[in-house]
């Protein structure tokens, strides 16, 4: 007896491209896009006067990680304190501009960036607690409102430094 040759049966693959298409479009529906956060920070509005009569206070980071201020190495326990009474001598003329080497390390950059917005907050919050008795949370938004308008937000971040500090 002769074993004969069976072919296989076809396998109509027509409906595979289908298949594949309606798990392409489930997906792409499904899935969530997570989008980098980066740094919060509300630009403050256009000022339509010259700025040349703000005080400036130059911070720099270099690609070493070193803190200068005003050309000064300064330690970086020294940047909240030097910021917040640069902001009370000089209120709303007050404009820092922090200014980074293109090789910093970027936990150099945070940490002296959230040294300054800590300065900032401190000193909203003094300036509150002088006027009102309450931190700056606790009052009201039109005491809010008189308070920032007194020591407005300005925090100047220059181009990356390409040369070193």
């Amino acid at each position: 007896m002769k074993k004969s040759k069976r072919n296989a049966p076809a396998l109509n693959a027509g409906s595979m491209a289908d298949i594949a298409f309606l798990l392409l479009i489930f997906f792409l529906v499904a899935t969530q896009i997570v989008e980098d956060e980066g740094i919060r920070v509300r630009l403050p509005p256009l000022e339509t006067k010259s700025t040349t009569n703000n005080k400036l206070l130059i911070v720099k980071v270099n690609q070493k990680g070193e803190l200068l201020i005003e050309k000064t190495i300064t330690k970086k326990e020294d940047l909240k304190y030097k910021t917040k009474t640069f902001l009370k001598m000089n209120k709303k003329k007050a404009v820092v501009s922090f200014q980074c080497d293109e090789k910093t390390n970027y936990q150099d950059y945070i940490q002296a960036y959230q040294s300054l917005k800590t300065a900032y907050i401190e000193v909203w919050d003094e300036e509150a607690m002088e006027k009102y008795g309450k931190p700056l949370s606790e009052v009201s938004k039109a005491d809010q409102d008189s308070i920032l308008i007194n020591f407005p937000l300005k925090i100047s971040e220059a181009d990356p430094l390409i040369t070193q500090i």
